[in-house]
């Protein structure tokens, strides 16, 4: 027993799940009765049986409006948008009796930004809405979802969806953000589009090249890092790489080599930076940042073998690139027996 209470919509639509209004809940609770106050909340009176020694007590409840302005915003950067930078917006929705959203976002130079990814958000559980996925192209995205029966419509505040950009030149861009909010009996509590403007600068160039590790030509086995983010190489083996001034971290890995870090400390004088051809500490065949007898052990396994030995070679052990192992790449082994870690060049 108790008193429960619920809030619908001018519409009729419920807005929220039943709740309970008593706090006390011994003995018996009766005779509920609503008002509206003038500010859209309301009260709620209901007797209660001996609750205050009184077997007829009268009790009360006060609640505030519970409307949410139906509204759908993207988030702002919190940091200036740089070449090369990724970024990551909130696609935020707000409202009452929500039971469908659509949201399109276009972007007028694909030039300057473009879409990479996209997923949703909390705001609706997976596992209660319908919809098409969240979907980008270099110049928009897409995306739509709609409670599932018996789930009730929402009312609240949350991310509908998360979507990710790259700043690839420099320039100004506008993103157009079209927004449909409806509720469960289709009908449209929001329809509205808003124009946002970002703005992409210079950042600090830096090259280098990696093609002295590359195996038969191929640079698959070699991994090119700046901030943790993976980077891409050229055909070449040289790379081009843009970020924001600041501390810059770039690592390399590839087979057959200890780790190779630099660190960059970039003003916003740094136009750009030449790395050169990259340094790194070969003799790490198994690829755990030691160089050991393990590694030893795996190139003895392979030693004399060459490229056409399919049974025997190791190209991690082929420290030269010169497509057979001998005593150039021993030697290269024995020199840097016992060092471990990534290493500064």
């Amino acid at each position: 027993e108790g008193v429960f209470a619920r809030r619908y919509q001018a519409n009729s639509t419920t807005d929220g799940a039943a709740f309970r209004v008593n706090t006390y809940t011994a003995n018996r609770q009766w005779g509920p009765v609503v008002s509206k106050l003038e500010n859209d909340g309301f009260v709620i009176a209901w007797s209660s049986y001996f609750q205050d020694g009184d077997a007829n007590g009268v009790f009360a409840q006060r609640y505030a409006q519970s409307t949410v302005p139906n509204e759908m915003a993207l988030s702002e950067p919190l940091e200036t948008i740089y070449v090369g930078d990724e970024i990551t917006l909130a696609v935020e929705v707000s409202g009452s009796g929500l039971y469908g959203i659509d949201g399109v976002l276009t972007l007028d130079d694909s030039a300057v930004l473009n879409f990479t990814s996209s997923e949703y958000g909390d705001f609706f559980a997976n596992n209660s809405s319908i919809g098409p996925d969240s979907s980008v192209t270099d110049t928009k995205w897409q995306g739509a979802l709609s409670l599932l029966a018996p789930a009730v419509a929402q009312t609240g505040s949350g991310v509908f969806a998360n979507v990710s950009l790259v700043a690839q030149q420099v320039g100004t861009v506008n993103l157009t953000l079209k927004a449909l909010l409806a509720n469960q009996q289709g009908g449209l509590l929001l329809d509205n589009s808003t124009v946002y403007t970002f703005t992409v600068l210079q950042g600090v160039t830096i090259t280098g090249n990696v093609s002295a590790f590359a195996i038969n030509g191929s640079y698959e086995n070699i991994r090119l890092y700046i901030n943790d983010v993976l980077q891409t190489i050229n055909d070449d083996g040289s790379f081009t790489l843009q970020t924001a001034p600041g501390e810059a971290v770039i690592r390399v890995a590839a087979d057959g080599f200890l780790p190779a870090e630099k660190t960059l400390q970039l003003t916003d004088t740094d136009v750009s930076t030449e790395l050169g051809d990259i340094a790194m500490i070969a003799g790490d065949v198994n690829g755990d940042e030691v160089i050991n007898i393990a590694d030893l052990t795996m190139l003895l396994a392979a030693y004399r073998s060459a490229i056409t030995d399919t049974d025997n070679f190791n190209p991690a052990a082929d420290f030269n690139r010169d497509n057979q192992i001998n005593i150039q790449d021993l030697t290269l082994l024995g020199s840097h027996f016992g060092k471990t870690g990534s290493q500064s060049w």
